[in-house]
């Protein structure tokens, strides 16, 4: 049904690129326990969840202006899942009473999940306008994070559960992608927000093509090329630059995972 669909200051103010520090994937986590704590939905121009919110979705300071080692990956697939969980909460608000209110029908509960999270990107297109960038983006830098890391295992450490984690990163960059398109044909959100997240994955998809299987590509190629005919300008332009991403039929060591 629904797939759910996660350096020092100094530094970062003189506009220096470096490694990531350990103290910056803290102030992250650090800002997601207290936006947590504040009474949810929190909205993100509230005076109290405003701060807080400004750091979760701050992509420049957390994922742009840094480079990240293997040695990271578990931190930042941390903060990526961090960031997809306050996305998929304000996408799920409201669902279970939905459900519920549908009765024992399960194919009517399911519609009133769609229905409700359809809703949910209305009424909380500010937050998810920005929440689902900085998830985009932070998935964009694990791809190769991860891709290092598993180059530097031995044979046999590359294990059926670290395969999973992979099987499951390919999962939730497609779902990024099918998503974001979805959020397109349905047209629930303002103009200007449905370009910052299209953008966000356009921007993403040569890291995403690299870890998807072939068949994956041609599934996403194939939604962005035909959702071009039904879109703004803008938002075509970059679903070209989506369609493009997938066209590319090289398949690295994560790709192959799931097999050509």
């Amino acid at each position: 049904m629904m797939k759910k669909l996660k350096l020092t200051l100094a530094i970062l103010l003189c506009g220096a690129t470096s490694l990531a520090s350990a103290d910056e994937f803290a102030a992250y986590k650090l800002a997601a326990t207290q936006f947590r704590a504040l009474p949810q939905p929190a909205r993100a121009a509230s005076p109290k969840a405003a701060p807080l919110f400004a750091i979760l979705t701050d992509s420049r300071r957390f994922l742009e202006s840094r480079s990240f080692a293997a040695s990271d990956m578990a931190k930042l697939r941390d903060m990526c899942g961090t960031s997809a969980n306050l996305m998929a909460a304000y996408m799920l608000e409201g669902t279970q009473a939905a459900a519920a209110a549908a009765g024992k029908d399960q194919q009517k509960a399911n519609a009133a999940v769609i229905a409700q999270a359809t809703r949910n990107t209305r009424v909380f297109q500010d937050e998810l306008s920005q929440l689902i960038p900085f998830a985009a983006r932070c998935n964009a830098h694990l791809v190769p994070v991860t891709e290092a890391f598993i180059a530097k295992l031995p044979p046999e450490q590359v294990n059926e559960p670290r395969l999973a984690g992979v099987r499951q990163m390919q999962q939730g960059v497609f779902d990024t992608v099918r998503g974001t398109v979805a959020m397109l044909a349905h047209k629930e959100m303002d103009e200007a927000q449905l370009v910052r997240i299209t953008r966000s994955v356009a921007m993403s998809a040569p890291a995403y093509a690299s870890i998807l299987p072939l068949a994956m590509r041609d599934q996403l190629k194939s939604l962005a090329s035909t959702a071009q005919g039904m879109v703004t300008a803008e938002q075509a332009k970059l679903l070209a630059q989506v369609v493009q991403a997938m066209q590319d039929r090289k398949c690295n060591q994560l790709c192959m995972v799931s097999g050509k």
